[in-house]
């Protein structure tokens, strides 16, 4: 084998490997914005909840 066909089929593997990478990335993207999503949803649920017990705590002590 010559060293062009050599460097030829390096080049289709690294080709492949990218588009594997690439879409590896992107699934990992979308998962990414899913989490940080769900993250967001547990910060405000325990804001709500914070506030909840903070009125709760007020209102006993006013009694």
């Amino acid at each position: 084998m010559n060293i062009v066909e050599r460097i030829n089929k390096q080049i289709e593997k690294l080709k492949n490997d990218y588009s594997s990478l690439k879409a590896e990335n992107g699934s990992l993207q979308r998962r990414l914005e899913i989490l940080e999503k769900e993250n967001d949803e547990f910060f405000k649920n325990n804001q709500d909840l914070i506030l909840k017990i903070d009125s709760t705590l007020r209102s006993s002590k006013g009694n």
